[in-house]
């Protein structure tokens, strides 16, 4: 969803330029373009999935939701960019790999956006791992210096995949207490990273 820009308000459609607002998201926005020359350079059968951010277990700790429960399981405080109010959309891993399946079984060609359409802030996310970890918010929060291109929300349109019979079934918040249990159980395998 990044490619398409910082979106303050409404919901990007496949059909919308996309506009790149930061290193990360711009090489995300290259590699499309390279994709596409072969698309059109060598008739190639392309298929463009952009997608919200994906949450599961195993997910590397740079991210917020694992980055947030082994802060928790080492008893250090999560470190939020700015204030904490960045809008996220976050799609299960499970739900995001049905709707490529779906898409590849129709063989649609073109562009989708994937995604969640219950939005998250940064802060918000945070608190209710704590509470569900048993820990105080107020402890065991810290803001840091925002990033110079945190952009502050994107937002997508689903309704494209929606014709094709995909819809999320999962919810976050219903999936974080068994995705806090599988890292309490295998935290060891991210030792090496640095709290």
């Amino acid at each position: 969803d990044e490619v398409y820009g910082e979106k303050l308000k409404g919901k990007c459609r496949e059909n919308d330029g996309i506009a790149p607002t930061n290193p990360y998201s711009a090489s995300k926005a290259a590699a499309e373009i390279i994709i596409n020359s072969h698309k059109y350079g060598y008739k190639k059968e392309i298929i463009t999935v952009r997608g919200n951010n994906i949450y599961g277990k195993r997910q590397y700790p740079e991210k917020l939701i694992p980055r947030c429960i082994l802060s928790l399981l080492h008893n250090k405080k999560i470190p939020l960019h700015g204030n904490g109010t960045n809008i996220r959309y976050y799609l299960s891993a499970r739900d995001f790999a049905q709707a490529i399946t779906l898409i590849m079984r129709k063989k649609n060609k073109g562009i989708y956006n994937i995604g969640s359409e219950i939005p998250y802030a940064n802060k918000s996310i945070a608190t209710t791992i704590c509470k569900l970890m048993g820990k105080d918010p107020k402890k065991f929060i810290k803001f840091t210096k925002d990033r110079p291109y945190n952009d502050q929300r994107y937002s997508i349109s689903i309704q494209k995949i929606k014709k094709l019979g995909w819809k999320p079934k999962e919810k976050l918040l219903d999936d974080l207490p068994e995705i806090i249990n599988w890292y309490k159980k295998n935290h060891y395998l991210f030792k090496k990273f640095k709290f």
